[in-house]
């Protein structure tokens, strides 16, 4: 069964990822250019902001707000490395020697992405609000070859890029610990999505996907060839059946879920039941959705979506 997986608002308890060096931004200071700040709370001083965003002064500024400001007076370098995994990229990854911890509070949330991770195992473990355990599981990301003998034996080890798990049952207040492992390496994860899964049809054989590449290249006069690698986002076209009633509630119900989530970016997952391919995941938008009422009790849904970088 594919799903949409909308983002509940993280709450990090903890990290042992170090926190920005950088000084918190005040208005009342005269920054000159080249100074650099960061950003822990919005323009009323009192709300938490998340994540943490850095940003560099263009030039003199004076009680210019960076979040709020057009360019003119700030550049924003993006979220600080403790919150990387919690911006809005999946290309920018939050990266730690060895191990990457961290500890949210989740309320009514039933499923956990990990994507553009580097790791050899992830470790998830819940506890109730009391402290009491729910569950301790450590998933290995290494990835059994399909190639060749010769690959399988002498070829690099691969190991997967996606983490998807079913936190364990529906609890209105529940820790999760997270704990990104790469011994002797540096542990890296790019996007971090904890919420509630909605289910949107059965996906239908013939998913196409696919990148979208950002890189660059260019030729001289001379048939120089240069090369500027950039980030690249992941396009899926997917094909869903839905099964319903002559009712059509189940046909008004998609129609609602695609709507109302048509300018937030999800995880949508086209994996059926029992599968885990990471190529049919992806975080971004959708482009634009069909539902055609082929027979009473059938509707055939098609998505086209476009994932961040």
């Amino acid at each position: 069964m594919a799903i949409i997986v909308n983002p509940h608002n993280i709450n990090l308890a903890s990290s042992n990822v170090t926190a920005s060096a950088l000084s918190e931004y005040n208005s009342g200071t005269a920054y000159t250019a080249g100074q650099q700040v960061k950003v822990s709370f919005e323009s009323d001083g009192t709300t938490p902001r998340t994540p943490v965003y850095e940003y560099e002064a263009v030039g003199g500024t004076t009680g210019n707000y960076p979040p709020t400001d057009d360019g003119t007076n700030w550049t924003l370098i993006g979220a600080s490395n403790k919150w990387k995994m919690f911006d809005s990229y999946v290309s920018s990854q939050t990266e730690n020697a060895d191990t990457i911890e961290v500890e949210l509070t989740v309320t009514k949330a039933d499923k956990l992405y990990l994507l553009n991770v580097q790791a050899d195992e992830i470790r998830v473990v819940c506890k109730e609000s009391d402290l009491t355990p729910i569950s301790d599981e450590t998933v290995s990301l290494s990835e059994t070859s399909s190639g060749s003998w010769s690959e399988y034996f002498f070829g690099d080890f691969e190991f997967k890029t996606v983490l998807a798990y079913d936190l364990p049952g529906y609890y209105t207040n529940m820790s999760v610990t997270i704990t990104i492992d790469k011994t002797g390496g540096t542990a890296k994860c790019g996007h971090c999505v904890i919420g509630k899964k909605i289910e949107i049809g059965t996906t239908e054989y013939g998913i196409s996907v696919g990148i979208q590449d950002y890189s660059v290249k260019e030729t001289n006069d001379f048939g120089e060839t240069t090369f500027v690698e950039r980030a690249f986002a992941k396009v899926i076209d997917a094909d869903l059946f839905i099964q319903h009633d002559t009712t059509g509630s189940e046909y008004d119900r998609i129609q609602r879920v695609l709507s109302s989530i048509r300018a937030t970016p999800c995880v949508y997952d086209f994996n059926n039941n029992g599968s885990s391919t990471g190529s049919f995941v992806a975080f971004g938008f959708f482009k634009d959705f069909d539902l055609v009422a082929r027979y009473a009790t059938i509707t055939h849904c098609s998505l086209s979506i476009e994932g961040l970088i």
